[in-house]
């Protein structure tokens, strides 16, 4: 019953914190101001992350770490949900970045050379800081070692790049074109700085026979109780 109440006690924050965020971005402006602070929130906590990784301090903080020693996890302790804090970043950097090379390629066309060194030419501080923090956070969730997170990175970015492509803003040539380039770029990242993350991709079989056997106990325990189940945070 403690750890159920537990539980519920977070879903009601979680509530409240999406009622906030619901009511503060009513205004197209006040959503921008949102997901800005999102993200170089997140920017700092990934330079910070990284920071602790470069130079060996293994700390939390001013706490010693206690796990994931030789990864980067910012202010984390688990690597997995930093780098999905990280990735939900991702996105949001790309859904910015996207609008603002929408807004600087208006009227030129990108399938010349000379298209493309227009539109370099008209890149300001904005698209810079954008392409600033988008290598710091995609450095970093490179760093966390994490494979789950990447995949469901890689998702995210799908789906937005899917949603973008169904609307009538950009046309769907330029987002492939932009899709096919990400996944170039991602591919070459993870090869020069995610040695962790390849090693643990080679050995991703070592540990699956110990996933099918949680996969098979969480089947039966569903089985059990498949209506009302057993409560939140009962199921250790």
């Amino acid at each position: 019953p403690v750890a159920t109440l537990s539980q519920a006690t977070r879903f009601i924050a979680y509530g409240g914190v999406f009622w906030l965020a619901m009511q503060f971005s009513g205004r197209d402006s006040r959503a921008r101001v949102i997901l800005w602070v999102v993200m170089l929130a997140t920017v700092i906590n990934a330079m910070y992350g990284l920071l602790v990784q470069f130079t060996d301090a293994n700390t939390i903080l001013w706490f010693a770490k206690w796990s994931y020693r030789d990864v980067v996890t910012g202010t984390f302790v688990n690597r997995n949900h930093f780098a999905t804090y990280l990735g939900l970043s991702i996105i949001v950097g790309l859904a910015f970045l996207i609008e603002e090379l929408r807004r600087m390629s208006a009227g030129i066309s990108l399938r010349t050379v000379e298209g493309l060194i227009r539109v370099s030419e008209t890149a300001g501080l904005k698209f810079c800081l954008l392409l600033a923090c988008l290598g710091t956070l995609g450095l970093a969730v490179i760093l966390t070692g994490s494979r789950g997170a990447l995949a469901a990175v890689a998702a995210g970015i799908a789906g937005l790049l899917c949603g973008i492509a169904l609307s009538s803003r950009v046309s769907g040539d330029r987002v492939l074109r932009f899709g096919m380039v990400l996944a170039v770029g991602g591919f070459i990242a993870v090869g020069l700085s995610g040695g962790i993350v390849v090693e643990r991709l080679s050995h991703a079989s070592g540990g699956l026979h110990q996933r099918l056997a949680l996969f098979s106990a969480t089947v039966d325990a569903i089985a059990e109780r498949p209506v009302a189940g057993t409560g939140p945070g009962t199921f250790a």
